[in-house]
């Protein structure tokens, strides 16, 4: 995938992360974003 691409992506989902409220389904958003900027690191 594009990186830059995945970062647009990862930065839109952060966004998305701080609107949403169930505070678990938003904890499980952040950790899936924490996996994959390791996993691209």
């Amino acid at each position: 995938m594009n990186t830059l691409r995945l970062e647009d992506w990862l930065v839109s989902m952060s966004h998305m992360s701080e609107v949403i409220e169930p505070k678990q389904l938003r904890e499980n958003v952040i950790e899936r974003l924490k996996n994959a900027l390791a996993y691209y690191q």
